[in-house]
């Protein structure tokens, strides 16, 4: 009965130590990603220009978000449908196709799956 006692009071301490140890993993990738955060946000706010911005915003967030291609998009309101002002790792004439079927496309998928990554990240 000794044993049992022992081997439960070794798996009650055991239990605790990874626990402990998975929520302080857990805060040691929070605080990653913030300090990841908050470097891209030093990065992209000495930026002047939305020439180089554009550009950098992307780059900036492959640091978060690993992928092979990307594109950043804004909204023309004369032309009534989003432009590429960014890209990484796509062909101008697969730029053209993103460009042309984007507004119906995908737009609000892109978002809601980077939101999830980043979720993901700080979960």
């Amino acid at each position: 009965m000794e044993d049992v006692a022992r081997a439960h009071r070794l798996a009650l301490h055991l239990s605790s130590y990874l626990s402990l140890h998975t929520i302080a993993r857990q805060a040691e990738r929070r605080a990653s990603a913030l300090g990841v955060a908050n470097e891209i946000a030093a990065n992209l706010t000495s930026v002047t220009d939305t020439e180089n911005l554009f550009p950098k915003i992307l780059d900036e967030m492959r640091r978060v978000v690993n992928y092979d291609a990307a594109n950043l998009f804004i909204f023309d309101p004369e032309a009534q449908r989003l432009r590429i002002v960014a890209n990484r790792g796509e062909p101008p004439e697969r730029q053209r196709l993103r460009e042309d079927t984007a507004w119906g496309r995908a737009a609000g998928r892109t978002f809601r799956t980077l939101k999830l990554d980043l979720d993901w990240l700080l979960n």
